[in-house]
């Protein structure tokens, strides 16, 4: 049995699209695969309302969670999990890439592409926060600047901006670690669908 399928009209759940609200499954179409939600909402006309799909049904739980930090994202991490391994993977003065969201779509957030990188320096990856500044390389004489992660010996990499905690939030409803809207965890979204 799928998730899907464990879910039944008239069952109390929670939903990650709206935080601390309690719904009512109200209608389930399994010819579209799709759940239909209604929550007590005063300032709503027939309350708050939202439908899930199959393909998003990791949004649902019966578990009553009033927090984003409770919830685990669309893969089934805590936000926890993600900023250990990624402050375990990870040393001060470590470079590594981020890269810029792309498109309308909230689910298919990032474009890994040389056009949209940014090299940042990990200054300190402390208990519970990750401080990074922006850094833009220079390789021997070149003047084009390097904006990617390299292990090459050759390349200075100089300050491009303040010294700042990275956001710890979800991002397309997976946990991330950015710098405005560039991920720096965006191994974690590769294969996302």
């Amino acid at each position: 049995m799928s998730a899907y399928d464990g879910f039944r009209v008239g069952e109390r759940v929670y939903c990650l699209a709206w935080i601390g609200k309690a719904f009512e499954i109200v209608a389930k179409d399994d010819g579209v695969g799709k759940i239909s939600l209604r929550g007590d909402l005063e300032c709503e006309p027939g309350g708050a309302q939202t439908d899930i799909f199959r393909s998003n049904i990791w949004m649902l739980s019966r578990e009553p969670r009033d927090d984003i930090w409770s919830w685990p994202d669309r893969v089934g991490e805590r936000y926890f999990e993600m900023f250990e391994r990624f402050r375990n993977l990870h040393r001060a003065g470590d470079v590594v890439t981020g890269y810029l969201i792309e498109g309308t779509h909230p689910l298919e957030p990032l474009a890994a592409t040389a056009e949209r990188a940014m090299a940042f320096r990990i200054v300190a990856p402390i208990e519970h926060a990750i401080i990074v500044e922006p850094v833009v390389g220079l390789a021997g004489d070149s003047a084009e600047p390097i904006k990617v992660a390299s292990t090459r010996n050759d390349i200075r990499w100089l300050s491009a901006g303040p010294v700042a905690a990275a956001r710890i939030g979800m991002i397309a409803y997976r946990w991330s670690i950015s710098f405005g809207d560039v991920v720096l965890n965006s191994s974690d979204f590769a294969g996302l669908s």
